[in-house]
């Protein structure tokens, strides 16, 4: 990332898949892909229904985070209100901490185990990046066709990331 000389200096959102890489470019404002996070729910859902008891309703919930902002935004709005920000907030608490508190079920393989409880764990402790773009509709939910940076430059297509300056650029 260095080396394309963007991160170091740049100031705007970046949304991305979570790669601990990004931690060290503190001056950005980081955001989570909402896209990668459904990917991870729907492959613990896949593994049956032990998993899917915890993974559908996270995932449910995130679609409708994500439905949510695009109406507010839709209406020209820039935020949820404040009762309705609330409850999805406490909702998203509630689903990581009553997964955390239960046994996932019998018989799965350690990995798979381990896996589940770092997700759970990653969303819990990256929440504000996680939600972000619930806090504030300008940021996207997930870092798709999100393209263009501050510094004049393109950021490529093929990129896991999406990088957001606060300020439009006429350079992209």
């Amino acid at each position: 990332m260095d080396e394309i000389g963007f991160l170091p200096q740049y100031r705007g959102r970046c949304v991305h898949d979570g790669w601990p890489s990004y931690t060290f470019y503190p001056k950005c404002r980081h955001a989570l892909c909402g896209a990668h996070l459904l990917r991870e729910l729907v492959y613990f859902k896949e593994l049956g229904v032990g998993m899917k008891a915890w993974a559908t309703p996270l995932k449910e919930l995130l679609l409708e985070m994500k439905a949510d902002v695009e109406r507010v935004s839709a209406e020209d709005g820039q935020r949820l209100a404040a009762q309705q920000l609330t409850a999805l907030t406490e909702s998203y608490e509630r689903l990581i901490a009553e997964r955390l508190q239960v046994p996932l079920p019998p018989g799965l393989p350690e990995q798979i185990r381990k896996q589940a409880g770092n997700l759970l764990l990653w969303m819990q402790r990256r929440k504000e990046e996680v939600l972000r773009f619930l806090m504030d509709c300008s940021v996207p939910f997930d870092s798709a066709g999100e393209t263009g940076c501050a510094l004049g430059r393109r950021v490529p297509r093929w990129s896991y990331s999406s990088f957001r300056s606060c300020a439009p650029s006429s350079n992209t």
